[in-house]
This record gives structure tokens, sequence and C-alpha cells, in this order.
């Protein structure tokens, strides 16, 4: 297998949930769907990497390549970091 075949799948995405999870503390549910109405009034669902602190924190992992990191980072990206919250 070729390392352009491990990165292409969610393992590191799963490594990081183990890796938060672990270091987080008190986790309370690990991949945990949280269904919710939308702005549409449509059901929807998220899906949250690591529940702690009795729910009332969330985490969502996101994976991304040092370089678009470092590029938010500088402001040089159009995207906007969002954090949720109970």
């Amino acid at each position: 297998m070729k390392e352009n075949h491990l990165k292409s799948t969610n393992l590191s995405h799963l490594e990081a949930v183990i890796y938060t999870a672990e270091s987080f503390g008190d986790v309370t549910s690990v991949l945990r769907p949280v269904h919710y109405i939308d702005e549409y009034g449509q059901e929807s669902t998220l899906l949250l990497d690591v529940v702690g602190h009795g729910g009332r924190a969330w985490i969502k992992i996101t994976a991304r390549k040092a370089k678009a990191l470092h590029r938010i980072w500088q402001g040089n990206n159009n995207c906007m970091v969002s954090f949720l919250k109970s």
C-alpha cells in the first residue's frame, strides 16, 4: 500500500479523534450524532467527534493540510472558523 492511499482515507481523522479523546479528560461520548432543525425547518444531523463535561463541551475535528492551516493563520484564506457551544 502506498502512503497516498493512507492519506486519502479517514485514518488521520480517526487518529485525531482518538488523540483528542485521550487528552481531553472528561469525555462523555465519541462520534455522537446530534439531530437539530436547521434554519429552513429541515431536520439535520451533525456528527460531533468528542463530547465532554457532561455534554457542555463539543469538539468537531477538521482535517487540514499544514499549508492550508498556515494560510488561515496568516489570514490569506476565505475560511470561517466556528465553535459549537451547547
